[in-house]
């Protein structure tokens, strides 16, 4: 992001002017004496934390905010949590703004590159002067679609702008969560995706509530799992009205700003090894929350992979974890080239997703998810073509499931660091028709042309309850 796309100008921050500092979804940042250190910076209630006051202090095109009582500075420490310890207003408590279109002014620290407040966790903090703050202000236009939870525009708004992103929802609001997939279902949803693709153990340490201000320990984690399949199955009405898949994304996206669609990971994170262990851990997370989990999912859905190298880490994970459950491998596509974010071709995702491998599980289904739909018919022609060699060559046993499930954008391009949708300039509308008419005129091709016989199709991101009800009606003429 450059300078000049930060909205300095626009921002309501006057120098020596006092503010409070709310926090999207509820609470404010409040100053308390701290077990380790004398003060910590901890998320209370809004009654609770309204009065504590920052007083910002220009500096260098930014701000720095002292707190009203101690004179500390807010920013980041060392660990990269939120702290308020620091005399100096140096490059971790200077910020600026980011107008990110919603009504919200976001913060960003500046030190030479933009990264929001909280590094690593990255919660945004929204600014209001005291006595101005209405609950009005807690219902922005929803920005933030994510897999099975694209929320009725005139019902469910959300701005999800936590660790968890869209699975905080099963710590904030089950109930919404409900409604929102239960939309889906009656919409004629066949597979119905839990609301866990971003659930990791970070995710849930950074992310702090009345019963855990500190962050939600590893065995608190287990009561959230088991809401997540709790809603999925009460979404349902009956058990047969949808097969529930257990949705798991990529280590990316659980990163803040969110890394699928580069595969730019962190060093600890940086090779197969290490993303093996990770996602192991994570499926043990939900294997502890429930013995019987092969019984209540009928799939795991490993969701928009850009990496090889994690392609295979999943193969291993599930295999080591001992989930006997059909599972997929979708990949993400970015880029306008038929390759994922690290390079690797069509033909190497299908040796490294199909091929025998050692102490590795065979995906039932393989395919694209999160990409733009123009895109699908070559990728699907292409990895049709890359299929029917490998099988016909021996080194793939046997034809799988085709999933696809592309974004339900009309143009629109997710940035991850405003974390907002954004339509190129001059972007009008896309002249190639409704979106369910081009999928499913995708899955016509691909079944004329085989070796595809299987097929599972829905939408991604922004696609929503009405979108995939218009697929299902449009999938039964095709």
């Amino acid at each position: 992001m450059s300078d000049a796309e930060l909205s300095i100008s626009s921002s309501p921050v006057q120098d020596g002017k006092k503010y409070s500092i709310k926090v999207p979804g509820g609470g404010a940042l409040s100053v308390v004496p701290g077990k380790y250190k004398n003060e910590e910076v901890h998320i209370r209630s809004w009654e609770n934390a309204k009065n504590q006051l920052w007083v910002a202090e220009a500096n260098d095109g930014g701000f720095g905010f002292r707190n009203a009582s101690s004179g500390r500075l807010l920013g980041s420490n060392k660990n990269g949590d939120i702290a308020a310890d620091a005399d100096k207003l140096d490059s971790w408590e200077r910020f600026k703004f980011l107008n990110v279109g919603s009504g919200y002014l976001f913060w960003v620290i500046y030190n030479g590159t933009q990264q929001y407040l909280y590094r690593p966790a990255h919660r945004s903090v929204a600014l209001f002067p005291p006595g101005i703050f209405t609950s009005n202000d807690l219902n922005p236009n929803p920005r933030r679609r994510t897999r099975n939870l694209p929320p009725r525009p005139t019902r469910h708004r959300l701005r999800l702008l936590y660790p968890l992103w869209a699975s905080h929802l099963l710590v904030s609001d089950p109930t919404t969560l409900l409604a929102c997939q239960r939309d889906f279902v009656t919409a004629g949803s066949d597979v119905l995706l839990t609301a866990t693709y971003q659930v990791s153990i970070e995710g849930f340490a950074r992310t702090k509530t009345p019963e855990f201000p500190d962050g939600i320990p590893r065995p608190a984690i287990g009561k959230y799992l088991r809401t997540a399949l709790a809603i999925a199955e009460q979404a349902r009405v009956r058990p047969s009205a949808a097969k529930i898949a257990l949705s798991l994304g990529p280590y990316g996206a659980c990163m803040i700003p969110g890394q699928e669609y580069s595969g730019r990971y962190d060093a600890e994170h940086d090779s197969e090894e290490t993303l093996f262990q990770w996602h192991l851990e994570r499926l043990r997370l939900f294997l502890e929350a429930d013995e019987k989990l092969a019984e209540r999912v009928q799939y795991v859905a490993f969701e928009t992979l850009p990496r090889l190298d994690e392609i295979r880490a999943v193969r291993r994970a599930i295999r080591a974890a001992g989930l006997d459950v059909p599972f997929w491998v979708a990949c993400v596509f970015p880029g306008e080239e038929a390759t994922l974010p690290d390079g690797s071709s069509i033909g190497q995702i299908v040796q490294a997703a199909l091929a025998e491998m050692e102490d590795a599980a065979v995906p039932w289904g393989v395919g694209i998810n999160c990409t733009k739909i123009y895109k699908l018919d070559a990728l699907v022609r292409e990895f049709g073509e890359e299929i029917a060699r490998a099988v016909g060559a021996g080194r793939v046993g046997a034809v799988p499931s085709l999933v696809l499930y592309p974004d339900g954008t009309n143009g629109e391009v997710y940035n991850t660091t405003t974390q907002t949708w954004e339509k190129p300039e001059g972007y009008t509308s896309d002249e190639r028709g409704p979106w369910e008419s081009q999928l499913a005129q995708v899955v016509t091709n691909a079944r004329a042309t085989g070796p595809f016989t299987s097929f599972l199709v829905g939408g991604c991101c922004k696609a929503s309850h009405n979108d995939i009800r218009k697929l299902a009606e449009q999938l039964k003429t095709a």
